[in-house]
């Protein structure tokens, strides 16, 4: 009888704290036993979820949700978009090659050359799964993007330069080729050099979901260049001038100097260098300075559409219980079997560190040794005052033992050390801004707590996700200055101009600072409270390693230029030819990050938002006026070589003539 009691006393019990006080939600607890956003847990989850929907009764409504519900979700949403950001990404593609040789051959082969690049990237990336990498399922969409996009690029740049080789000399298309090759190739490949060295960068992140998407972009890149200078090459020797059928290739290097648009702007920015530089510069500003205010989101479920199972079940226990009992704080004490098996001093510190922990706004309550049930949960006050319609029965003295053992685990096998768990039950939900910062404070007093003989930690949904933050704010800067390095070091070696290098990194940056701003002011008009902190690290990382790019091919322009030119026509006319590609490279690079924005995922809508708004910046503002201006203000990218005389004088007049510009004398 007494076995029996204790049995039904402990239903009873549990009943009473897993059904909300209105009677209308039941609840029950189900640990996972692997990291909320790995595939076991996603597996488990749509188990659960079908084997609950089998013979449910017509009424009733169950939901999977917590931290395991949510994660499946997340990873659902990122899975279920990656069809629409294929397709959007090729259509993207499409428009602009479309608009910019409306010939269905000069189309095909890019779409080819990336094509086979995401083939080869992926099955690379599977062989670094066999050997132990983490890849999370945001790892496909990532790739995709950045090949669509730059490797569009990299053929872009060749093409036009075909062209313009074939315009010039059309009587061998290999030999058209090699010079587009040789012309471009260097460009190139600092391009994709300084892209995958910075991506490649985020491998260092303890964040697997960061490390697993920057080694494959970086992958993805060197393929696309590989892919470009080889496969794509050849092509172009092949298809000589059927390249560009039914049309005719432009004479891009005869036409008339100063009648296109980007002529115009070249004569614009380098007249009035000074004005358009500060100008630009201010422009940029005026929305950087938003980074300093700009609060960063943690908040997993809030990037979910508000249909999906979990967010639901989250919004109905929000709604019948506390928002906390989504996913307390679990404090977890280590501590000598001696200390442990001493229930009075266990108790002790038990409820000394609960007082002080309930004195926290951000805490709704306590449960562990010393108060198994909680303390100001309404059933436990009423148990207690022996006013509870079903506990009165049990007296709360005597049960209170029973359900201590929940919280006290004694290490079997003669173990030194055992463990003493509680459970902290926050006001607000587990994933918002205001649980951080409580998470923050229950560290604190619990540490100071514990002395010297006990060892405490923290477990879920809120310490997982401080955790992050915590490793994120050590990540970024170390990565960050990296990166930094990185990219400069490589522009330096193409340029071989420090002072060129470190203002086209430094303006990186400010574009940057400047598309968090306008990202965090498009999203706060929404609803969002914040930028997601994974958009802001790739951001960072992504957009300063491949802000430089168009800069880099603008800069061997100028410097090409003035072989035969001074300074200031040479920066004009690099601006007038390399304008028009290099706004076709942007927009096609801005549209297929756009792309990702066809998911239904937050953290993808924010991060092709903010991508797109950076490559547009750089492709409209950085690269035609801000470099330019800086290039002629300060007299930089100068020849490497000395004035030509004589023999040399004579081929550079050759090649003015060839190229369809003027040879001036050297500034």
């Amino acid at each position: 009888q007494w076995t029996q009691w204790r049995q039904w006393s402990q239903r009873q019990v549990a009943n009473a704290f897993l059904i909300s006080t209105d009677g209308c939600v039941a609840t029950a607890s189900l640990k996972a036993g692997e990291f909320f956003l790995s595939k076991e847990t996603s597996d488990a989850v749509v188990r659960l979820r079908a084997a609950l929907a089998d013979g449910r009764p017509e009424g009733l409504e169950v939901f999977v949700t917590g931290n395991a519900g949510i994660g499946r979700d997340y990873t659902h949403a990122i899975d279920g978009g990656l069809a629409n950001t294929h397709l959007w990404a090729i259509i993207a593609v499409v428009a602009v090659l479309v608009l910019v040789y409306r010939s269905p051959v000069a189309i095909l082969v890019p779409l080819i050359t990336i094509g086979m690049s995401v083939v080869i990237t992926l099955k690379i990336v599977a062989v670094f799964a066999l050997a132990g990498m983490k890849v999370p399922s945001i790892v496909e969409a990532a790739v995709v993007v950045i090949i669509y996009g730059s490797g569009t690029d990299y053929c872009l740049f060749l093409i036009a330069r075909f062209r313009e080789e074939m315009t010039a000399d059309p009587s061998s298309a290999p030999a058209a080729a090699r010079r587009a090759v040789a012309a471009t190739g260097p460009a190139i490949a600092a391009s994709a050099g300084t892209t995958a060295a910075g991506v490649a960068l985020m491998g260092l992140s303890r964040m697997p979901t960061l490390a697993g998407c920057g080694v494959a972009m970086a992958v993805g890149l060197v393929v696309a260049m590989a892919v470009s200078l080889t496969f794509t090459s050849a092509l172009l020797s092949i298809l000589g001038r059927t390249l560009f059928w039914p049309l005719k290739a432009k004479p891009v290097g005869r036409r008339e100097p100063g009648k296109g648009v980007w002529d115009r702007v070249g004569g614009f920015v380098t007249k009035r260098p000074g004005r358009m530089l500060i100008g630009s510069l201010l422009a940029l500003g005026s929305l950087g300075w938003i980074v300093l205010i700009m609060p960063i989101t943690y908040d997993t479920p809030s990037a979910l559409a508000p249909g999906e199972e979990s967010i639901v079940g989250m919004q109905r226990i929000g709604k019948h219980f506390r928002p906390g009992e989504l996913g307390p704080v679990h404090v977890v004490a280590s501590m000598p079997r001696s200390v442990a098996a001493d229930a009075a001093r266990v108790d002790r510190w038990a409820g000394d560190l609960s007082k002080r922990l309930r004195k926290l706004s951000t805490v709704s309550d306590v449960r562990g040794p010393a108060n198994p049930f909680g303390v100001t949960h309404e059933t436990a006050k009423a148990w207690k005052a022996g006013t509870h319609p079903k506990l009165m029965q049990i007296p709360y003295a005597l049960a209170r033992p029973e359900a201590r053992v929940r919280y006290v685990s004694l290490a079997a096998g003669g173990e030194p050390r055992a463990v003493v768990r509680m459970e902290v039950v926050l006001s607000d939900r587990p994933f918002s801004l205001a649980a951080l910062d409580a998470m923050d404070q229950i560290r604190r007093i619990a540490t100071e707590a514990a002395g010297s003989d006990i060892h405490v930690s923290f477990s879920g949904a809120t310490a997982d996700i401080a955790d992050i933050r915590d490793a994120t704010r050590v990540d970024l800067p170390i990565i960050g200055s990296l990166v930094l390095l990185a990219v400069l070091g490589i522009v330096f070696l193409t340029l071989r101009d420090f002072w060129m290098s470190l203002a086209m990194v430094a303006a990186t940056v400010l574009t940057v600072a400047a598309t968090l701003g306008a990202t965090y002011l498009i999203f706060q008009s929404t609803g969002a409270n914040g930028v997601d902190w994974k958009v802001a690290f790739i951001l960072f990382v992504l957009l300063i390693a491949m802000g430089v790019d168009y800069n880099i091919y603008l800069a061997t322009r100028i410097r090409e230029q003035r072989r035969c030119q001074s300074l200031r026509p040479a920066v004009a006319a690099a601006i007038g030819r390399t304008g028009g590609v290099i706004t076709s490279c942007g927009v096609v690079v801005a549209a297929t990050f756009a792309a990702l924005t066809a998911t239904p995922l937050l953290l993808m809508i924010q991060w092709g938002t903010a991508m797109a708004l950076g490559i547009l910046l750089d492709t409209f503002l950085v690269q035609p006026i801000i470099m330019p201006a800086f290039c002629v203000y300060f007299n930089r990218l100068k020849p490497r070589r000395a004035p030509a005389t004589g023999d040399t004088e004579r081929k550079l007049d050759a090649e003015a003539q060839r190229r369809g510009g003027r040879k001036e004398k050297y500034r």
